[in-house]
């Protein structure tokens, strides 16, 4: 079985809605507060998961959107990169899965989307305030932090 057909079975496993277009899956999360768009691609050996925040910071807070996405890249985030477009301010949230083969354990694939899926929603609250409440990206950055802490912690 290969990598995305597999990840597509564990996404439904877990019940959370996912849908093929071409040569990429799509997951769509909603906890309730936050809906969170997944592409997941293969590139030859790597597995890449894009996860696509739905809020756009508006010109004027594009530098705070930026301090906040460095502060937490640097400070916060276990796994993953968080990118900030500059052409039209959208967030997300880039993951990486290296494949030793066309086939790699399910166990592996279960980390790989379930702790990209639980990264991405401790990190939407802190996009949410910096990009529309106005929110100081290092405070910001510095909560994300704490929650990341505590989902080490707790798990």
């Amino acid at each position: 079985m290969k990598a995305l057909d597999a990840i597509q079975e564990i996404v439904a496993e877990i019940g959370i809605e996912s849908w093929r277009e071409r040569d990429q899956l799509y997951v769509r999360a909603d906890d309730g507060e936050n809906q969170i768009t997944f592409r997941i691609y293969q590139s030859g050996y790597v597995l890449v998961l894009l996860g696509l925040f739905p809020v756009a910071a508006p010109p004027e807070r594009y530098d705070a959107m930026v301090e906040f996405a460095n502060r937490t890249n640097f400070g916060a985030l276990v796994v993953g990169n968080l990118e900030v477009n500059p052409d039209d301010g959208f967030v997300q949230l880039r993951v990486f899965l290296l494949l030793a083969d066309n086939r790699p354990p399910r166990l592996q694939l279960r980390w790989f989307v379930t702790v990209a899926l639980g990264t991405a929603a401790t990190l939407a609250p802190g996009i949410a305030k910096v990009a529309m409440m106005n929110a100081d990206p290092f405070l910001a950055a510095t909560e994300v932090q704490m929650a990341m802490l505590s989902r080490v912690a707790t798990a």
